[in-house]
Parts: structure tokens; sequence; C-alpha cells
């Protein structure tokens, strides 16, 4: 592979990391991921530890790819939230929130590279987090979408277009919501924070 190559997920699948302001229907692809899962309080301490730990483990990946001479970019952090029930309501128990966050894995990252990630993770680097690390390739398919701008946890609003543009298009909705962010925090100011947010459909 060429070492002055750098790849980066966002400029090679313009798809999959573009939404437009309004709801709309775009079919997707199976994707591979690296994953974490939870339950709890969304932006709590425990949502909060995973998506650290999945970003310093994708950091450790990314210095044991260089090794071998292969180069990118960190992908944008994906979170996949249910709850059982109606997750579209306002106010919903802290405990009763699941999630699984995620990062895509690029092709030609192997379960042998990653396997030395987690390994150094847990003898240098004392990260126990890196045992729950899973590799798992989702099925996307056919879902509506929209571009959400705002702060994390200000999607309830853009949510509810989805939930609309379903029901009046008389869809179904098939698999967990699923949110793109493509912006990070301390890099843009709160309202400027553009996430795509995702709903599988039948």
């Amino acid at each position: 592979m060429n070492s002055k190559v750098k790849h980066n997920l966002m400029k090679e699948d313009l798809t999959y990391y573009t939404s437009g302001n309004n709801a709309e229907i775009v079919e997707l692809g199976k994707y591979d991921f690296i994953r974490l899962k939870g339950k709890g309080r969304i932006l709590g301490a425990g949502f909060n530890t995973k998506i650290d730990g999945i970003l310093f483990f994708y950091k450790i990946l990314q210095q044991t790819c260089k090794k071998q001479s292969i180069n990118f970019t960190i992908p944008k952090l994906e979170i996949l939230k249910w709850v059982e029930g109606d997750d579209f309501q306002e106010q919903i128990a802290e405990d009763e929130w699941h999630w699984i966050v995620l990062l895509r894995n690029y092709s030609f990252i192997n379960e042998d590279l990653i396997e030395e990630a987690k390994d150094f993770c847990l003898r240098k680097k004392n990260f126990a987090l890196a045992e729950e690390i899973t590799l798992e390739n989702i099925y996307i398919g056919k879902c509506v979408q929209i571009m959400h701008y705002g702060k994390i946890g200000s999607e309830i609003y853009s949510k509810k277009e989805l939930k609309k543009y379903i029901s009046m298009n008389n869809l179904k909705e098939n698999g967990f919501y699923h949110e793109i962010h493509l912006s990070y925090p301390r890099k843009v100011i709160p309202e400027n924070m553009k996430c795509i947010l995702r709903q599988p459909i039948e």
C-alpha cells in the first residue's frame, strides 16, 4: 500500500456522509464497524466513557497501521440508539436508553491489525475497555434521513421530522435509529454542529 496516500472515508464515500436538510429516502449497503455497546443516560458518564474509549482505540489502531505504511483519518463517530417502545418521545427514563457507539472500519484494516492494537492497549496502556471492542458488519439498506444542526442531545426536533415523513408516506420503521456526528464539540460551536439522522425502513 502506498504510504503517501492518506485514506479518508468522508471523501471516499460521499453518499454515506451526505444528507439534505429535508427528510429523504436513501439506499445504503453493508459496512464494517468497530463498536462498543452500553445502556444508560445519553451523555452520561458511561456513555461518554465508551465514546472516549472507542476514539482512543482507533488512534492506537491508526498508530499500529502506520508501522505498515497504512495511513488514514479517523472516521466520524456514529451512534445507534433505541428504547423498548417509542424513542421519539421527548421524555424517556435515563436508564432506559440502549446504545452502540460505532466507527466505520476501513476495508484494508483486518482482524490481525485490530487484535494487535487490542493487545497493545491491554499490555502497554492498561486500557481494559479494549476487550469489549468488537467488529460488526451492518446492512443498512433503505432508510429515511435528514441533516440536523445543533448540539448533541437536541436531535428530538429533527427526529420528529423523520417520523412525520415516515408516517405521511405510509412507511414502516425497520431497525435502530442511527446518528452520524459530522462535527466535534471542541471544534464547532453548538448551533453549527452537523449530524445525519437515519431511520431504516422496510
